[in-house]
């Protein structure tokens, strides 16, 4: 619980970096939301961290595919997102956030 509300003061200050790094703590926190349920819920912070992937472009192909340990990190983010994303809202009842 204490880590979960350090977490969540620190927001502002990790969103506003828009990078992988702030898509990897919404996960995070959806995650704890789970097992946990917190406001905002696990359905709106699983929602943010896929649009924050596509805001990023990380969904996108590349014409020309690299297999390097970086882009399969972040193919790897991406689809954690959007799967957690797709499982929460099937759980709720709810549309997906993409939709």
């Amino acid at each position: 619980e204490e880590h979960y509300e350090v977490a969540f003061q620190q927001m502002d200050l990790i969103l506003a970096l828009r990078d992988i790094r702030s898509v990897q703590y919404l996960l995070l926190l959806a995650l704890y939301c789970l097992r946990s349920p917190r406001n905002p819920g696990a359905w709106t912070l699983a929602g943010l961290a896929v649009r924050q992937c596509i805001e990023l472009g990380i969904h996108r192909r590349l014409k020309k595919p690299e297999v390097t340990l970086d882009r399969e990190l972040l193919l790897h983010i991406f689809w954690s997102s959007y799967y957690l994303d797709r499982g929460i809202s099937v759980a709720l009842g709810r549309a997906g956030n993409l939709l």
